[in-house]
């Protein structure tokens, strides 16, 4: 009993030396095309506070339809439909999003010369997007419908898909599960959020919609 009473003050008194997490949003959200068939996703994450020593955090690019946001957001907000589940778990298993792809980067160098500079506890990512594969991805979710097309052109060849869909940033803290690329002396490290929220750092959807369009065996990409 009293191993445990000092582990747990511990625990607390570790907690109190760091600062809380006071910001964490987005400061950088790029979507480009590279080619016809192809465009880069470009995130940059900022974070200030938390615990000092996690230099090192992870992005997931999720893709969702923008018929489904409503019940992901609730989802998102109410603990109890989660049933002690993980929400991505959650909105994974019944198929309302999808990982794109998801990465691990380091913090910019600060520039302790000044404090103002925009990339000070910035964390930059990058995804590189095919089209095809994209469309492929999106099809597998549990309310696209593949019939809602509209066929035009003089030969027909041109199918424009409507299911318009959205992209979602998810950090989670790097105790969760989901942090797989964070080096293990990291995720025995406590992490905790702006809200002490265990689902992660930061969970919001980026503010475009987009839609395909299968042009022959091309797929390209519209942004709005």
């Amino acid at each position: 009993m009293l191993l445990t009473l000092l582990f747990i003050s511990s625990a607390v008194v570790l907690a109190q030396r760091d600062a809380p997490v006071w910001e964490s949003h987005l400061t950088k959200i790029s979507v480009y095309h590279n080619s016809r068939t192809s465009s880069t996703v470009e995130l940059d994450y900022k974070k200030e506070g938390g615990h000092y020593v996690h230099n090192v955090h992870q992005l997931y690019l999720l893709v969702y339809l923008k018929k489904d946001e409503g019940e992901i957001m609730k989802l998102a907000a109410n603990k109890k439909r989660l049933n002690k589940k993980l929400l991505l778990d959650v909105l994974i298993e019944k198929k309302l999003v999808k990982v794109l792809e998801t990465k691990a980067t380091k913090v910019q160098p600060n520039n302790v010369d000044n404090q103002h500079d925009r990339r000070n506890h910035v964390y930059s990512f990058e995804f590189a997007l095919k089209h095809k594969t994209l469309f492929e991805t999106i099809r597998t979710l549990a309310n696209f419908d593949p019939d809602n097309v509209v066929v035009y052109g003089t030969k027909k060849d041109l199918h424009r898909y409507e299911d318009k869909f959205k992209l979602l940033a998810y950090v989670p803290v790097n105790t969760s599960p989901y942090a797989t690329k964070i080096p293990m002396s990291l995720r025995k490290m406590y992490d905790f959020t702006n809200n002490m929220n265990p689902q992660g750092h930061y969970f919001r959807q980026l503010p475009y919609v987009l839609y395909l369009k299968k042009a022959k065996e091309d797929f390209l990409l519209y942004i709005n």
